[in-house]
């Protein structure tokens, strides 16, 4: 299918696109094919997010690891911008050039946040360098590979049961209530 001109989208179109996962998850997946990607223009972007935005109370972008022309518009339309990292030195290398690229975007700090993964793991670099040389580390996610495997090859995600006696759920349930609205900050209250 064409992406035709870009123009302010309804719902209703957008929706014929969207994914809804049995957990009530919807999705915007991205194009099947490399060539119809290339047919995303920034102005189409710009009216997706728009219509995103205005449907959901929270819309999560999944990125690619490094900044590019989409990522700048995206950028445009973001509360909050999470840098998914690991104790890995060429991974912090490339974090301390993004960082700097994000302040010559002007982007603000405190709209930035650092996210540790498999962040239990000793991988010679220590948190507190990290924290040091860069920013604070606002959540780390341990390593769980069997567990994040295993949800991936099911479609079940490792989370849904909320059982927070296990450390990679945990961790995701203080990064879900990081952003989570006042209003949707009750459901974090809750002990299971």
């Amino acid at each position: 299918r064409e992406m035709g001109e870009p123009a302010p989208l309804s719902f209703e179109v957008m929706n014929n696109f969207i994914t809804t996962h049995h957990s009530g998850l919807d999705i915007l997946l991205a194009p099947s094919k490399p060539q119809f990607a290339e047919e995303v223009t920034m102005l189409h972007l710009g009216y997706i997010m728009e219509c995103l935005k205005k449907n959901y109370d929270y819309v999560i972008v999944d990125t690619i690891h490094h900044i590019n022309d989409t990522d700048l518009t995206i950028f445009n339309w973001t509360d909050s911008l999470f840098i998914v990292a690991t104790l890995e030195v060429t991974t912090i290398k490339n974090l301390v050039l993004t960082v700097e690229i994000l302040k010559d975007l002007q982007i603000p700090k405190d709209k930035i946040s650092l996210i540790l993964n498999r962040a239990y793991q000793k991988m010679g670099v220590e948190c507190s360098t990290v924290e040091e040389k860069l920013m604070k580390i606002s959540c780390m996610i341990p390593s769980d590979g069997e567990r994040v495997v295993a949800s991936l090859n099911s479609g079940a995600p490792f989370v849904a049961d909320m059982q927070l006696d296990i450390p990679i759920v945990k961790s995701f349930y203080e990064l879900a209530s990081m952003v989570a609205c006042d209003e949707d900050k009750s459901h974090f209250n809750k002990e299971d």
